[in-house]
């Protein structure tokens, strides 16, 4: 068996096993575990009333907790960006110091 246009191939014995081991696998146990997958299913699934509407509960359940996530993160963003914001003003404070003499920018001091 070749993987892909057949330029790449299994080249040890292991690989030729394990190549049809998959093999195997995909043409005869893969469509029985689909086969039963259906069988599980009524192929009615979409047209019951108390299924679309518990759909749409949960729908509106799930997006209730992400807006509620989102406004968690956006408070700790803005508290980031309040720290941030303080920190770079505290850097901003610029002395130069000539000689003896220390003076501070009049930026600083606002």
């Amino acid at each position: 068996s070749t993987i892909g246009y057949g330029d790449m191939y299994p080249a040890t014995r292991a690989g030729r096993v394990l190549v049809m081991v998959i093999l195997l696998f995909v043409l005869m146990i893969f469509p029985s575990l689909i086969s039963h997958i259906e069988e599980l299913s009524d192929g009615d699934d979409c047209s019951d009333e108390d299924y679309i509407i518990s759909c749409i509960v949960s729908l509106w359940e799930e997006t209730r907790y992400v807006n509620f996530e989102l406004r968690k993160l956006d408070r700790q963003l803005e508290k980031q960006q309040q720290r941030l914001l303080r920190t770079t003003e505290a850097r901003t404070t610029t002395t130069t110091t000539t000689g003896a003499r220390t003076t501070t920018t009049p930026e600083a001091q606002g």
